[in-house]
């Protein structure tokens, strides 16, 4: 899809500017809210900033080892995963 909104705007003549964040690194290591605070105070979008907040404010996990399956409980540091903790 990103390939495709790229080649529109250019085939019209419109320069596309990207720019790719990867935060895994920076929250291993850093209070979220902190970072948030950081990223709105240098003027990054607040509705960008706002879906950060809610990803990483809600986030859920369990633990399975063998045929159990722990309770959900929240998350409180860490970078989310790619993989589904639970199913």
């Amino acid at each position: 899809m990103l390939k495709q909104t790229v080649e529109y705007y250019t085939l019209g003549g419109v320069h596309v500017f990207l720019c790719f964040v990867d935060f895994r690194k920076a929250f291993d290591k850093v209070n979220y809210w902190k970072l948030f605070r950081m990223l709105l105070n240098d003027n990054l979008d607040f509705y960008c900033t706002k879906l950060l907040v809610f990803w990483y404010s809600n986030q859920m996990a369990c633990v399975r080892w063998r045929n159990s399956t722990s309770s959900a409980f929240h998350i409180r540091n860490g970078t989310k995963q790619v993989y589904i903790l639970c199913t």
